[in-house]
């Protein structure tokens, strides 16, 4: 009769734990799912959002997308996979970002998030180690997007309007680094390492509907072509690497990466395969080429440490000034709305924005904003 109690308690008792631990699992599963609802709920801040910012974590996918308030405190989270590298692109407003396997995510300039697959799943074979974009160009309501494979490049197209299917336009044997449109060709670049310190690149035309390769230019300069830009008239510029150091300096250790070369911007001509040095007050314009947009031209003078515009059409140096941040090498995004652009430069606990007015050749407003230390930041304006 003991035992028989005995068992009967021991039954209970393994029941009891097993409910329990049913419990635990289920409410911890809750959190887990709703967990973008408890952080924000936690956050207690009902202000209007301003600004989004996007966080990943340098090694995994473990995003994050913080909604900001005008003060720079966060409103709402929402954890997203996004991938360390992501690439994005600005499109009336809108920001587009590789975001997961064969997934593209839009910011609307309203702050909405929206998830679309870059081609129907069937389409990939069961081996396929999925499509991650490295590149993504718009034009008229097509997204052309690049996916970097050993030795080869896949380029994808998407029907923005959805009236078809994503779809795999050509693969072609070049490793990409840039990409544009002009009329109905696309335009690629692919360094060529001649030597492990002088970097050539290779000018791939596409045609747009068919992916057929038209004509390829190799250029004998260094050029760095990864913040290549594109201006309303489809002149493309690059920032062209000129040595500072002969063969034998090269070779010595202990050197920065900055002390290698000078940097100029030029302006490139796909068809009849030359370089034209951009040139202002009879002096060649050097630095880091961040943007060209309408007739504006901004970039980083490396040797003045200072944030220049270049006004084009009147071939004349509009603004120039020194700001803040580590703006060498961390411009962590450029966005352009209503004449007005803003530029994202961060360090390693922090994140500024500037906002420079077209009109009047002015930065008009600085913030400073706290970011979550160790993962990459970026930051966009809400524009609604």
């Amino acid at each position: 009769m003991k035992n028989e109690e005995k068992d009967k308690r021991y039954v209970y008792i393994r029941v009891r734990d097993l409910c329990i631990i049913g419990v635990i699992i289920i409410i911890l599963s809750l959190l887990w799912n709703f967990r973008d609802k408890v952080e924000t709920l936690l956050l207690n801040n009902h202000n209007e959002a301003k600004y989004i910012t996007i966080s990943s974590l340098p090694f995994n996918s473990n995003g994050k997308i913080n909604y900001l308030d005008k003060d720079g405190k966060t409103v709402k989270v929402v954890n997203k996979d996004l991938y360390r590298s992501y690439s994005y692109i600005e499109h009336n407003g809108d920001m587009y970002i590789s975001n997961k396997d064969n997934n593209i995510l839009k910011i609307g300039k309203d702050g909405s998030l929206k998830d679309f697959e870059i081609i129907k799943r069937e389409g990939l074979s069961k081996d396929d180690r999925g499509i991650y974009v490295n590149r993504i160009c718009i034009d008229n309501d097509k997204m052309y997007m690049t996916q970097g494979l050993v030795g080869k490049t896949v380029i994808y197209v998407k029907d923005m309007t959805g009236k078809e299917e994503g779809k795999k336009l050509t693969e072609i044997p070049y490793n990409i680094t840039n990409m544009c449109i002009i009329k109905d060709e696309i335009i690629l670049t692919a360094d060529r390492f001649e030597n492990l310190i002088d970097i050539k690149i290779d000018i791939i035309i596409l045609d747009k509907n068919t992916g057929e390769i038209k004509k390829v230019n190799k250029y004998d300069e260094n050029i760095e072509t990864y913040n290549m830009s594109k201006d309303n008239e489809n002149n493309i510029y690059v920032v062209t690497l000129k040595r500072r150091l002969s063969d034998e300096e090269i070779n010595k250790p202990n050197k920065k990466d900055e002390e290698l070369y000078d940097s100029y911007i030029s302006k490139l001509n796909i068809y009849n395969n030359t370089i034209e040095d951009i040139v202002v007050d009879g002096k060649n314009v050097r630095g880091r080429l961040i943007r060209v947009e309408d007739k504006n031209m901004y970039i980083y003078d490396d040797k003045e440490d200072k944030f220049k515009v270049i006004d084009l059409k009147e071939n004349k140096e509009v603004f120039s000034e020194k700001i803040g941040g580590y703006i060498r090498r961390y411009i962590r995004s450029i966005y352009f709305k209503d004449d007005k652009l803003y530029i994202n430069i961060g360090t390693k606990d922090k994140t500024y924005m500037y906002i420079y007015d077209v009109r009047t050749n002015k930065i008009i407003e600085k913030k400073e904003f706290k970011v979550d230390e160790g993962r990459d930041n970026i930051i966009f304006p809400i524009t609604k």
